[in-house]
């Protein structure tokens, strides 16, 4: 390194602007389209899109993810690579220190493997053992949120303790984010709606129309939280 006080300190603003921060926001959303109370979108109109969101949030985690764990002599863009030249460039962490922190990225190298098998041979190129049986490949090297969200963290804690030590701050990972509570919203309206058509339609057939349609656009609108 020419400049390895600059060179390193372009790395943690990258990797916390790029890679951490838009990580956690995409496994947010990732994890709202496997909760139970947002099931409905997969079952409405909208479950095409839906799927299409979540296996592009899942294929970008495990892009992403494969290449911040690489080995160092592999990817020099790697946290693992980052952490040697930490080590042999400055003195703000201890050996012992940054092998420590290497030490916990070995303990998740089970998950590592994972995710960098999916990459290679599902996400990268559809490799035959793939192509042919993709439930017993995706069965055989099975991830889970809880795992993507356990190398989200860790990265995200080895980046904080060395902003904390170089540039003497600490991180927020938190992005707000709309998530697809609002496409459960639209669709509980469009539901609504069909429901307050059928309605009135029915009630054409009798006497107090005018009373049952006054009645049904009351309730429909504060429902929703809206004024009549």
């Amino acid at each position: 390194m020419q400049n390895p006080e600059e060179e390193l300190r372009q790395y943690r603003q990258q990797i916390y602007k790029d890679v951490v921060f838009l990580m956690n926001t995409r496994l947010k959303l990732l994890k709202e389209f496997t909760d139970a109370n947002n099931r409905l979108v997969w079952k409405s109109p909208l479950g095409g899109l839906s799927s299409v969101l979540y296996d592009s949030l899942f294929d970008n985690l495990i892009v992403t993810l494969s290449w911040l764990y690489s080995p160092a002599n592999r990817d020099k863009r790697s946290l693992v690579w980052y952490l040697n030249q930490v080590k042999a460039n400055t003195d703000k962490f201890s050996s012992d220190e940054i092998d420590d922190q290497l030490k916990k990225i070995e303990s998740v190298a089970d998950i590592i493997d994972r995710v960098k098998t999916i990459r290679d041979k599902w996400v990268g190129h559809r490799d035959p053992i793939a192509f042919n049986n993709p439930k017993d490949f995706m069965d055989m090297n099975n991830i889970q949120i809880a795992d993507f969200e356990s190398l989200i963290r860790l990265a995200e804690e080895i980046i904080n303790e060395h902003f904390g030590r170089f540039e003497d701050a600490h991180l927020i990972f938190d992005l707000p984010i709309n998530g697809i509570d609002l496409l459960v919203k639209g669709e509980n309206s469009r539901v609504d709606i069909i429901r307050f058509a059928e309605k009135i339609v029915l009630s054409r057939r009798k006497p107090n129309f005018e009373e049952q349609k006054n009645s049904a656009v009351e309730e429909l609108l504060e429902k929703h939280n809206l004024f009549y």
